[in-house]
């Protein structure tokens, strides 16, 4: 088990940067912990007592969320069979700005020196989604602690009012708070995917329709599966729709192309057939989409661009390209930039940086996580080419007032 759990260890370590530890319930081993992950900012701002009451009030079979000063998170798992806490983190569940930090910081009257330590803590933390928290909590707390799910999930907030005084939330009612979360997701990724089908990129509105899937799959406004996915269909439909109007297709054309959708939709006889259908949906707005932008350029050129629109979170490269267009890549660069006026490699990560602007306009997603989205596996580089053609960088353009 413990070559097993170190395994664990290293393999979370390296995708998430997340820290896991398992402690013996002792106040002396939760403080060393305290100390030593929280930091000793944390512990002034906290008293001990606070944190060590946090970790006493756990009770075996469920998933603790702690979440503390400028919303620091991390997961403990108590095991009353060998004393033991699992403890997953500390991290942050989004990614906050150093105006945000100091703001924060001011609002809860810290010491300079205090504020400079804490500082320092935050901007050191890794950033992991809610979600991706959440579901590592459940798969450990399910594989190393055979607790059968759903796992009860609890919340303990450290509270401060405007004196700075601490207390202790134990927030039994979670499942509500959770329930809220994954609509908010829900509608997060429904925002992110409008906005992928109107720029006409297949792959990456694929992509955010399966993530959708399980916060879909549990929308049950009919006793009808058929129906039910029938009418999920039609929101979708009439969504996209309204999102395709700001493109400058004709409304008669639109009103036309969802009527079809529409019919369709009636037609559909089975619960697995309607089930596929959404992916029907999006391809065809996507293709819709695609035939109103650039429709002066001659055949090859659209198709290239197509493609590219296509697959903008692949590996994109002229070779690439080319051969999966099965054509010359010297060819086709040369083409491309005749009928275009800019490289290949430029349209691209212009593409990219336009998708990237929307996703961060219109959803709340991790900055690290719309680069991987839009094809860039290298933040800084994201940053880089994102401040090239926006003139800005991520996080500005996100709290820019041209949003």
């Amino acid at each position: 088990m413990v070559n097993n759990f170190q395994m664990i260890q290293d393999l979370v370590k390296c995708l998430s940067g997340l820290h896991i530890s398992r402690l013996r319930a002792s106040d002396e081993d939760v403080l060393n912990y305290l100390s030593s992950s929280l930091h000793s900012a944390l512990r002034a701002a906290v008293s001990e007592q606070l944190l060590l009451q946090s970790f006493r009030n756990m009770v075996s079979g469920c998933i603790y969320e702690v979440e503390g000063l400028l919303n620091v998170s991390y997961l403990a798992i108590y095991d009353a069979g060998d004393e033991t806490y699992l403890v997953i983190g500390p991290c942050l569940t989004e990614s906050l700005t150093d105006t945000q930090i100091k703001l924060q910081i001011r609002n809860f009257g810290l010491e300079t020196h205090l504020a400079r330590l804490l500082t320092d803590f935050i901007q050191n933390l890794p950033v992991v989604s809610y979600e991706t928290l959440h579901q590592l909590g459940v798969l450990l707390a399910n594989y190393l602690h055979g607790i059968p799910r759903p796992v009860p999930y609890r919340k303990i907030n450290f509270q401060w009012d405007s004196q700075s005084k601490k207390d202790l939330m134990l927030v039994e009612h979670f499942g509500e708070l959770d329930q809220m979360r994954r609509v908010e997701l829900r509608y997060e990724l429904s925002a992110a995917m409008t906005e992928a089908v109107k720029q006409g990129n297949l792959s990456l509105a694929y992509q955010l329709m399966r993530q959708m899937n399980p916060e879909s799959s549990s929308i049950v406004r009919n006793s009808n599966p058929l129906r039910n996915t029938q009418n999920m269909c039609i929101i979708m439909n009439t969504q996209l729709r309204h999102a395709m109007e700001a493109t400058g297709i004709h409304p008669y054309r639109l009103d036309q192309f969802s009527h079809e959708i529409a019919l369709q939709v009636e037609k559909l006889r089975t619960a697995a057939e309607a089930a596929k259908y959404p992916l029907e949906i999006i391809r065809r707005y996507c293709e819709l989409a695609r035939e109103n932008t650039y429709p002066e350029l001659k055949p090859f050129t659209r198709l290239v661009v197509t493609y590219v629109k296509e697959h903008l979170s692949d590996n994109l490269t002229v070779k690439d390209t080319a051969k999966a267009l099965l054509v010359n890549a010297n060819y086709l660069s040369h083409q491309f930039h005749r009928d275009m006026g800019i490289t290949f490699i430029d349209f691209v990560n212009r593409e990219r940086v336009n998708q990237a602007a929307s996703l961060l306009k219109h959803t709340n997603m991790q900055i690290q996580q719309i680069a991987a989205t839009v094809g860039y596996n290298n933040t800084s580089y994201f940053a880089k080419q994102f401040l090239k053609y926006q003139r800005m960088t991520p996080s500005m353009y996100r709290n820019s007032g041209l949003l």
